[in-house]
């Protein structure tokens, strides 16, 4: 007779039925259907002995000392570092974009006056989505860095593998963002001067469905 049973062996299920095993002497059972436990993060070595990510690669990272700590009883953990680029032409361009991409895509003349812009409207440091480039009063803001946007993200390019052709929208929507939030007050959303609300559609036209949350403050 056992305590508990847990429903599969990733790293859920694994530190539960270890936590209830270790803390509250509990006799648990661990169903997993795979060869082996850890999920998504199992690793194994290849032909050559190299270490592998069976199911893609997974990258761990928290704040929370204890939560290493109680890891590090199982594994062994590899610094790692990666930095996000978009393959434009020659070059590789940041992602998300910031004040260096502007240096990169335009002209010096160009970027130097966008760089200005932004600084003067948003802040030195300050990290801005597209939505929030829309709503600026200034049109060139708005214009060139839907530009660059599409320069970035291009409908077509040779090494798209997705069979469905829309890889340019799904890095375009990373970078978006797919949910905004919104303050409303007396049943009426507040906006900025400049500010409105968009919807942008990378893959279509298709038919989407919106979900509203509506959360007291």
């Amino acid at each position: 007779m056992y305590d508990s049973i847990i429903i599969g062996a990733g790293i859920a299920g694994s530190t539960t039925a270890r936590k209830l095993a270790e803390e509250k002497n509990k006799k648990v059972l661990v169903i997993e259907r795979r060869s082996h436990i850890g999920g998504n993060c199992y690793d194994k070595p290849d032909d050559y002995g190299i270490l592998i990510h069976e199911y893609g690669p997974h990258i761990f990272h928290t704040e929370d000392e204890g939560v290493r700590a109680f890891l590090s009883r199982f594994t062994d953990w590899y610094d790692f570092g990666h930095e996000v680029v978009a393959k434009v032409g020659d070059q590789l361009i940041p992602v998300p974009f910031n004040l260096n991409t502007l240096h990169m895509v335009y002209d010096e003349e160009k970027a130097a006056r966008l760089e200005k812009k932004l600084i003067e409207a948003y802040g030195e440091g300050s990290r801005v989505p597209i939505m929030k480039l829309r709503e600026n009063a200034d049109p060139d803001v708005v214009h060139d860095m839907l530009c660059g946007f599409e320069k970035v993200f291009p409908a077509e390019q040779f090494f798209y593998q997705h069979a469905e052709g829309n890889s340019h929208a799904h890095m375009k929507t990373t970078v978006v963002g797919p949910s905004q939030t919104l303050i409303i007050h007396d049943g009426e959303i507040v906006f900025g001067i400049w500010q409105d609300l968009y919807f942008c559609e990378f893959d279509g036209p298709r038919n989407r469905t919106f979900y509203v949350k509506i959360i007291e403050g």
